[in-house]
């Protein structure tokens, strides 16, 4: 059974639904109470260090120290839940350290509607519960992000709308050497195998009436991951990361089965403030993470922290651009920085992704709405009763309802470009509209920044969005095509709403340019074969082919940050599958040191 402390004060996972309460043992003294069980407050193993110690002055051979952990992987999303449970299922010692608290049942979260709580069911188990976290449930927040992102056990897999789309081949163009599409079959075959995908009939009639207009237009029918490779004048029924109406995905699955393991060990509300790295014998080397209650050491550390989470993380540990190192220098924190000598110069930062996303409306009589938000406290009582009956019904669904997803590409140059439209369902019951957001997805070439501020936030300094001409181009072509779709479906009863009638789709699409993302952040720690140390942190990657921070012996990347090109579309299981290489690579024969 695997140790769990969920804060300094307390513990207080719930074991009882996964069968997995052991009999009291000196090793694991857990607690029965009633039908549930309880472990008492643990706590992973610290070392003596104080988490005032900027770094280690190695004099010791590495076989001859004594490592608290084997692995420590750092943040509990998409990424951080697979490379926890793969390296955990070696048998090596691995802890699992998370900023933010519990979220699913499972895994100890109470947090919820009071009528999900005899069901053994929290706001993160609930799909139709997504839109509510943000309103009601600040604690998910990041507060140290200028942007939207969740800070808790599953990261976005616990808070998001739950789509689940298998990246096509495409998505590996622009990835480095064993990052292929014939690299990455065994990887996306080992996901898709844990996460199947979840199909819905809830709020259908958006399905019907897009498919036959899209269908007299020759855009064709197909599965999303079946077909995943068909991405252009395609329609199909959303797919997600959910199973029995509940969210599922890698908290339903890799998460779980590491809990199994004795090996296992994961740390709650914890953040981690830096790396403890070497100086002297192995200026490369990482020894650990540094923590408000101490330092915890290891072999090896993977970051997957997110976006924003592991370019602090890499910031704050002497490893990024010169300006950025040296804000930190001039700040409070700037004296836990290492010696300017065993600064690691790489862009961190910099690559800095987002799908742009425009909103257009359209309305047909069939369309209907519903009130989520009034749901998730008081749900119709006839959508309670099939929610209880057999997990089905608008409380089943994600938020909002994103059912219907098409994609159509476009050429700009010799350059290919893709776009995906997604619906979503008015929340208003009575509503018979249907909103449409567009997404400009693989092939954009636009690039922002995130830089750190002198108090420590994460700040966006510079949008991706429809910045470069072949994206502005791009998007525009894509526009007309798909509305002058729905300007023919007229007599199927479709009525575009937005942009408004007789406006001009160029100007539409000029004044939504601004301030239109997705919250889909990727590139922060751009993997690729061109050393950033070359230039000096100005350019080039941050990340090796192997998946270690360039300069570094052990030091790895496992989350959305590595990506060097956007996604086709929605990309959590793009990150999954990205994990499951990166584990491969990890668990992968001894990597030459290129740490010179």
């Amino acid at each position: 059974m695997a140790l769990i402390s969920t804060s300094f004060i307390h513990c207080h996972p719930s074991w009882d639904a996964l069968g997995l309460c052991p009999a009291q043992s000196s090793q694991f003294p857990f607690h029965l109470f009633g039908s549930m069980c309880w472990c008492p407050k643990t706590t992973p193993k610290y070392s003596s260090f104080s988490p005032e110690l900027r770094y280690v002055n190695r004099t010791q051979k590495e076989q001859d120290y004594d490592y608290d952990y084997d692995y420590i992987v750092v943040g509990s999303g998409a990424g951080g839940l697979v490379l926890a449970d793969r390296l955990s299922e070696t048998g090596a010692r691995t802890l699992l350290l998370e900023r933010g608290p519990e979220s699913t049942w499972k895994s100890g979260g109470r947090s919820g509607p009071s009528w999900a709580n005899p069901l053994n069911l929290t706001r993160h188990d609930l799909p139709s519960a997504s839109n509510s976290i943000w309103v009601s449930s600040p604690i998910s927040r990041c507060d140290d992000y200028s942007e939207l992102a969740a800070c808790l056990l599953g990261g976005g897999t616990a808070i998001n709308a739950g789509l689940f789309l298998a990246p096509p081949d495409g998505d590996w163009i622009g990835w480095p050497k064993g990052w292929g599409m014939e690299d990455m079959g065994n990887a996306r075959e080992r996901v898709l195998g844990r996460v199947p995908g979840w199909k819905t009939d809830t709020f259908g009639e958006g399905w019907e009436v897009l498919k036959e207009v899209m269908g007299r237009e020759g855009w064709k029918e197909v599965d999303a991951n079946g077909e995943r490779n068909r991405k252009d004048r395609a329609v199909s029924r959303g797919i997600f990361m959910f199973t029995n109406g509940t969210r599922h995905g890698p908290l339903g699955s890799y998460f779980l089965s590491s809990l199994t393991r004795h090996n296992f060990h994961l740390q709650l509300n914890t953040p981690a403030l830096r790396l403890l790295r070497s100086v002297g014998y192995s200026r490369s080397r990482i020894n650990g993470v540094v923590t408000p209650r101490g330092t915890i050491t290891a072999k090896k550390v993977i970051l997957a922290s997110g976006t924003f989470g592991t370019a602090k993380i890499l910031l704050q540990s002497g490893i990024g651009p010169l300006p950025q190192l040296q804000t930190i220098l001039s700040s409070s924190n700037g004296r836990y920085l290492p010696p300017k000598d065993d600064w690691i110069l790489l862009p961190v930062g910099k690559n800095l992704m987002d799908h742009y996303n425009l909103d257009m409306t359209i309305s047909h009589p069939k369309f209907r709405g519903y009130d989520f938000q009034a749901a998730y406290s008081d749900p119709p009582l006839q959508d309670l009763k099939l929610y209880l009956a057999n997990r089905t019904g608008p409380l089943a669904e994600s938020v909002p309802a994103p059912n219907v997803i098409m994609w159509l590409e476009t050429t700009v140059g010799n350059h290919t470009m893709n776009g995906q439209f997604t619906t979503r369902i008015s929340s208003h019951p009575n509503d018979t509209s249907l909103g449409i957001s567009f997404f400009l997805g693989r092939g954009s070439t636009s690039r922002g920044e995130v830089e750190i501020t002198q108090d420590g936030r994460m700040v966006v300094t510079k949008y991706p969005w429809a910045v470069t001409e072949e994206d502005k181009e791009a998007t525009e072509k894509m526009m007309e095509e798909f509305l002058g779709v729905m300007e023919r479906a007229k007599g199927l009863g479709v009525e575009t709403v937005k942009p408004a009638k007789g406006q001009d789709f160029r100007s539409f699409v000029g004044e939504e340019r601004e301030g239109r993302g997705s919250n889909h952040w990727m590139g922060t720690a751009r993997i690729g074969e061109d050393d950033g140390r070359k230039y000096k942190g100005e350019e080039g990657d941050v990340v090796d082919p192997r998946g270690r921070v360039w300069g570094t012996e052990n030091l790895f990347v496992a989350d959305a940050s590595l990506f060097p090109v956007q996604t086709t579309g929605n990309p959590t299981a793009a990150i999954i599958v990205v994990a499951e290489r990166i584990a491969e690579l990890v668990l992968g024969a001894e990597i030459r040191t290129h740490a010179t």
